[in-house]
């Protein structure tokens, strides 16, 4: 009855343009045909209908256009006939008298199926062909000494295109990982000031607490600066520390304000949220770990013998633990709880 009042309602005010999205599903039979009857009416006097539906084959008898989506983007918008004609086929089946154990050589040009049993060919052929090669191939059957119990037609639907997935993206998603990836870097840099200074006065005071009480008294280790020695140091603690931090927050978050399930619907697979969230949280690790070295210049010289590997250290470093504290991070509680480390 809600379902029947809700489409009455879309109707009241005659629309022009109509957007009908899943009407049946839940309904009973009989509503749904009524609602098609209605629909086609209103087709008839020129409205213009968006159906989204997962029946297919109520978009087959009805739709004039049909679109698909997936993985939440439109892969085509084509004339229903049109596709189905190109994508589509027409089969024969040809129903033997007994059952064959395998198609006989004499008839290997036809391109032809046995179905289980042994008891069918299945001959597929283009409608809009000059010649379909269907007399010629039932010739040839008897000519092999084959005898035919009865012959059928079959012609796919637009379920069985759907299903075949001739058009399907199987890619990676990558707007739905840049997406997420966008949301929590535009957040990390809604607080830029916080996330500069912090790690800019931490190793500052390190370097004025522990460069003075513990820098005068040593003052070289393995021939090199002390203060240029616990750069690394300070560098991977940061690395790690933050690798940890970000990609817990980044998962916690979304869970405390409820919009995880907006998220978790969307048509985004594990694997793109999961690369979403460790690239936003190693990015924002290994920018810590760039701002730390910038500022341990100011207090020391620092020569880095090898820069490359230096790089590749640092962004398999934040990777690791992000990725590490993301896969433990589905479920914390509390706040508090994300922000662990353990070095």
């Amino acid at each position: 009855m809600k379902r029947r009042v809700l489409i009455a309602k879309a109707l009241a005010h005659e629309p022009r343009l109509l957007f009908l999205d899943e009407p049946t599903a839940g309904v009973d039979v009989e509503l749904r045909k009524d609602m098609w009857d209605v629909v086609r009416e209103l087709k008839s006097n020129g409205v213009t209908i968006i159906l989204t539906t997962h029946y297919i084959e109520e978009a087959e008898a009805i739709a004039d256009r049909v679109g698909v989506i997936a993985d939440g983007q439109i892969l085509l918008v084509k004339d229903k006939d049109e596709l189905m004609a190109q994508l589509g086929k027409k089969q024969l089946c040809v129903h033997l008298n007994a059952p064959i154990p395998a198609i006989p050589a004499s008839l290997a040009s036809y391109d032809l199926e046995l179905n289980e049993g042994g008891s069918a060919l299945i001959y597929t052929y283009d409608t809009k062909a000059e010649r379909t090669g269907i007399t010629a191939l039932l010739n040839d059957v008897a000519a092999a000494g084959l005898l035919l119990a009865d012959v059928s037609t079959r012609q796919s639907s637009l379920e069985d295109i759907f299903v075949g997935s001739r058009f399907r993206r199987e890619v990676m998603n990558w707007t739905a990982i840049w997406s997420i990836y966008q949301f929590e870097m535009a957040r990390f840099f809604r607080t830029l000031f916080q996330s500069f200074l912090s790690p800019v006065l931490s190793t500052s005071l390190y370097f004025v607490v522990f460069g003075a009480a513990i820098g005068s008294r040593i003052d070289q280790v393995d021939g090199i600066n002390y203060g240029a020695f616990i750069v690394p140091g300070l560098i991977m603690l940061s690395v790690m520390t933050q690798s940890i931090s970000n990609a817990s927050f980044g998962i916690y978050f979304p869970k405390f304000i409820g919009t995880i399930y907006e998220l978790l619907s969307a048509p985004v697979s594990f694997l793109e949220i999961v690369l979403g969230y460790v690239g936003a949280a190693a990015t924002k690790a290994l920018f810590i770990g760039v701002v730390i070295l910038a500022t341990s210049t100011l207090f020391v010289d620092i020569t880095i013998a090898h820069p490359l590997a230096m790089v590749l250290f640092l962004v398999l470093t934040c990777l690791s633990f992000a990725l590490m504290r993301l896969s433990s991070a589905s479920g914390p509680r509390t706040l508090s709880s994300c922000n662990w480390c353990r070095c």
